[in-house]
């Protein structure tokens, strides 16, 4: 018998342990697992951290290294962030703040 999160995940929904469909790192195909939603939300946490670290830290360069444009209407999912968040999608975020990655990891999932 299939768990809930299980049976939403085989129905291409967003497993309740990964709602940020985060892939398996270098993989372009499938998505990782974890044993907990606080697991997944740290995973998330890392990820927006390491962007952050990396240069990419508004929100148009944050969700278009999240869900590029040749799997998602990814121009729609920066407006849809930045209106949900109230700020410039080019507005530079300081990725360090805890607060400023929750806010983000809210909008993506």
């Amino acid at each position: 018998m299939m768990t809930e999160g299980q049976a939403i995940e085989q129905a291409g929904g967003v497993s309740p342990t990964n709602v940020g469909n985060m892939r398996p790192p270098g993989s372009s195909k499938g998505f990782q697992k974890f044993d907990t939603p606080e697991e997944g939300l740290a995973a998330m946490d890392s990820q927006l951290k390491r962007y952050g670290d990396q240069g990419h830290n508004t929100l148009e360069k944050i969700i278009s290294r999240w869900s590029p444009p040749n799997e998602n209407d990814t121009a729609r999912l920066v407006s849809a962030a930045s209106k949900r968040l109230g700020i410039d999608p080019k507005a530079t975020l300081n990725l360090n703040n805890p607060v400023i990655r929750q806010a983000v990891g809210t909008a993506i999932a």
